[in-house]
């Protein structure tokens, strides 16, 4: 695509970038997650960097480090390495934004000869943080103030190159360590009891690991904070002084053994010659990888009671009150079940039998605050609302649902990455996607009961109420993906790199969490996960499975199996129209909302169609709906109409056209009304038909 063509975009902060066709001098790149082309007028990327430096020249370094990874500093999105346009058919390059270079630049840098051990650290780190900034979008050819050993900006230099993946021969035999850690089964520790305070209480647990105590690690010498190349979702990669990387993994693990007591992290590190982290950056992290598969393997499972020597204030900024009392004679932990417990008083008085992990997850759960929550709060404008404390107050109509969320297609996005730098822009665009998506998509709907259990990664994992649980997942779904959209893609280039697939499980109160979500992640992420890689062309985009649990309901082989027992006697059938894909989950919502707004079927009809196209042959089951068809067409012709044109909105969604209770879909009789007796109840009134 020739530079003239491309299209105006809105970048990460509120200033519009591109106002006009590419001209000779425009800086030009491409982001390397959605491959959109970008352009930027020279002057005025050069008046972003200037107005950057006039304000963080003065600051010290832990304060320039502060503002470079804000959001609200403009020249931390710039990008990292424009090319000027010169003319029609040029390629731009690849390019991550001027934050990821500066953090791994600093990172390297400073893991070359030992960090903030080096005495003049401070003024070293700071040069390296502003480096290039007022030369920008060029590099300076003379050595900046605090940099003038030739030595010490010859590394400089060689360490930038590092960050953006270029070779830099003249390291030699320089080596730095990579340090990677993970947490193991995490679910299986938020999930062990349905007490939500707990969930919570594990939650903030975890987060405060990922937020504040890995990134604390790197607050004293021999490290420094840009070495964390990413810290979140129960994941950690950083670049160390060589020989330390051993160290920093162990800490790690104890920092989840004693805070968590029964959470398990792996971590592992890598000696390695810093120039092959630009010559080979992604081979690098697969022998890291396989280094982390071996430590995970030769480590003994958690102690039947837990680690040792906990410590829930281990290494935090805050500490959280414990309330003690005498030993417990109990057999069993009251919330988990599983654990020897010890007796505490809570808050409210009263006596609980708790493990010392209920314990902690408790203790959070009462007294630390739920981080996202407020978050969310403060982005909604909601005033004076609190946690819900228990499922019964999350619910609706005594049902809650179970939100499990996962990125499509990451793994080979992954693979293409070129360089730390770019790395550091992968983690850090997930993240922040996934909380905005979700955050965004509860607003749009008014929710204001929500828990949310883990927003990391690419992953989502949150509980709300079941109402218009199907809105809220298309919605966000839809949002993450616009998030990557290619928004120059040209004719026959796909628009999407990224997507996402959604299981949500509606359960009653009473049914456990783990069931639910269980029932979400295993079988219904599957299911829209397989339904997701079968798109092709412009129809590539996320998907979303709903399932409506009974009480008592027990899914024997899961999911599938069950549909496949509904479909009955019917040749090449489906008995459901899920997974749904965003446009055929809105299609289905404002079938619904038409059924209910002209009630042309009352719910006990609707039943009564269910039934006949799940236990009735093909014919016997078409005829069936034609003649109710007929017979409520002479009682209510109006109404009748109405239906009609909802009917056909249906199948134009489906591309599919003809008669009958089915749309054939590529030659499979799909029913919609298996999906509209499950979920008639949890659509909310005002579908549309967009």
């Amino acid at each position: 695509m020739r530079c003239a063509e491309w299209k105006p975009i809105i970048t990460a902060t509120d200033q519009a970038w591109q106002i006009s066709p590419a001209a000779p001098g425009d800086l030009v790149w491409v982001d390397p997650l959605t491959r959109t082309r970008f352009r930027m007028e020279r002057q005025a990327a050069v008046h972003i960097a200037q107005a950057a430096l006039a304000e963080l020249r003065d600051q010290p370094a832990d304060q320039i480090y502060a503002r470079l990874i804000s959001e609200a500093l403009a020249a931390a999105a710039l990008p990292a390495d424009p090319h000027e346009y010169s003319g029609p058919g040029q390629a731009p390059p690849r390019s991550a934004r001027l934050v990821d270079r500066a953090m791994l630049r600093t990172a390297i840098f400073g893991a070359l000869f030992g960090g903030s051990r080096h005495p003049d650290w401070p003024q070293l780190r700071k040069a390296s943080l502003l480096f290039g900034l007022a030369e920008y979008p060029d590099l300076p050819t003379e050595p900046p103030a605090g940099l003038e050993d030739p030595v010490l900006f010859q590394w400089l230099l060689a360490a930038d190159n590092v960050a953006l993946g270029r070779p830099a021969p003249e390291l030699g035999d320089a080596r730095v360590d990579l340090v990677k850690g993970g947490t193991v089964k995490i679910k299986q520790y938020f999930l062990e009891t349905n007490h939500l305070k707990s969930i919570r209480g594990a939650s903030w647990l975890l987060d405060d690991i990922n937020l504040n105590r890995i990134p604390g690690l790197f607050s004293d010498a021999p490290f420094s904070p840009e070495m964390v190349v990413y810290a979140g979702g129960g994941h950690v990669l950083a670049v160390v002084p060589a020989g330390e990387g051993a160290g920093v993994a162990r800490h790690i693990e104890r920092l989840y053994e004693r805070v968590t007591v029964t959470a398990q992290c792996t971590a592992a590190a890598i000696i390695l010659k810093a120039r092959d982290l630009a010559d080979a950056a992604r081979t690098c992290l697969d022998d890291l990888e396989t280094a982390l598969s071996e430590r995970q393997m030769s480590r003994l499972p958690v102690p039947p009671d837990g680690y040792g020597d906990p410590d829930i204030n281990y290494r935090a900024g805050r500490y959280l009150t414990l309330m003690y009392t005498h030993e417990s004679q109990a057999e069993r932990c009251d919330l988990c079940g599983i654990r020897k417990p010890q007796t505490v008083t809570p808050l409210a008085g009263e006596e609980l039998h708790l493990c010392c992990s209920c314990l902690y997850k408790f203790t959070a759960g009462t007294d630390a605050r739920a981080r996202l929550f407020h978050e969310y709060c403060h982005t909604a404008g909601i005033q004076g609302i609190a946690p819900p404390q228990t499922i019964d107050l999350l619910a609706d109509e005594s049902r809650y649902a179970v939100y499990y969320g996962d990125g499509n297609n990451m793994g080979k996005v992954v693979t293409e990455l070129r360089s730390l730098a770019e790395f550091r822009l992968f983690s850090q665009r997930t993240e922040n996607t996934v909380v905005k998506a979700v955050f965004d998509a509860l607003q749009e709907h008014g929710v204001e009961k929500v828990e949310f259990v883990a927003l990391g990664g690419d992953d989502l994992f949150f509980l709300g109420p079941a109402g218009g649980c199907l809105e809220i997942a298309t919605s966000l779904g839809r949002r993450f993906e616009r998030a990557f959209a290619n928004l120059t893609a040209e004719e026959g280039e796909p628009q999407y790199t990224i997507t996402m697939s959604i299981g949500v499980a509606i359960a009653p109160v009473h049914m456990p969490v783990r069931q639910a979500f269980d029932v979400a992640l295993h079988d219904l992420l599957k299911l829209a996960k397989q339904a997701a890689r079968k798109l092709t062309g412009t129809r590539i985009g996320g998907t979303v499975e709903v399932v409506a649990l009974e009480s008592g309901q027990v899914l024997d082989g899961g999911v599938t199996s069950r549909r496949m027992q509904l479909a009955g006697r019917l040749q090449n059938a489906a008995a459901t129209l899920r997974p749904f894909t965003w446009s055929e989950a809105d299609a289905f919502r404002s079938f619904v909302h038409d059924l209910k707004t002209h009630r042309f079927w009352e719910r006990s009809a609707l039943h009564n169609l269910r039934h006949a196209v799940t236990t009735l042959g093909l014919e016997e089951a078409q005829l069936y709906y034609l003649y109710q068809l007929a017979r409520r067409m002479k009682k209510n012709k109006d109404s009748g109409q109405a239906f009609k044109q909802s009917w056909q909105r249906l199948r134009a969604a489906y591309a599919v056209q003809g008669d009958g209770p089915f749309l054939q879909v590529q030659g499979i009789h799909k029913s919609p009304w298996v999906d509209v007796v499950e979920l008639f109840e949890y659509v909310k009134e005002g579908g549309t038909h967009d």
